[in-house]
């Protein structure tokens, strides 16, 4: 028998292997801006803990069709904010009912002040179409 039929096989189950994607846990809920921070949260649907939502890089990525610059810069504030914050608040965008499909962290504190139960990193999203929101509650 000649060698190369022998690896062949094993040759072409490990290429296969390597094209198998991973599956994320899916999510149905609201997605939503949580103020006083501005920060994304989801909240799952039956539930009524605020969950940290994070992009994936790669989804931010694919969203703008070219690289991430994951840099982060930080400016300092004015000292009385309460009007401008009042005013920012007031024009958040509306929540969304969506399908998430992202990985959680075990149960603890998240978030600036530690107000969410869970950080949701977000692999894919999608709205839940408008028969099912009923459901979401």
């Amino acid at each position: 028998m000649n060698t190369r039929t022998l690896v062949l096989p094993f040759v072409s189950v490990g290429a296969a292997m390597a094209f198998v994607t991973t599956q994320h846990e899916t999510f149905r809920g609201r997605y939503f801006v949580d103020a006083p921070y501005y920060v994304t949260a989801f909240t799952p649907c039956g539930a009524h803990d605020k969950w940290l939502a994070v992009f994936d890089s790669g989804l931010l990525a694919k969203d703008l069709q070219e690289q991430t610059d994951t840099a982060l810069v930080f400016v300092s504030d004015p000292k009385d904010t309460a009007v401008l914050d009042s005013a920012v608040a007031s024009i958040l965008p509306p929540p969304i009912f969506a399908v998430v499909q992202g990985d959680t962290s075990p149960r603890g504190s998240y978030g600036p002040k530690g107000e969410f139960s869970h950080r949701l990193l977000v692999h894919e999203l999608d709205t839940i179409p408008m028969s099912e929101r009923a459901k979401c509650s």
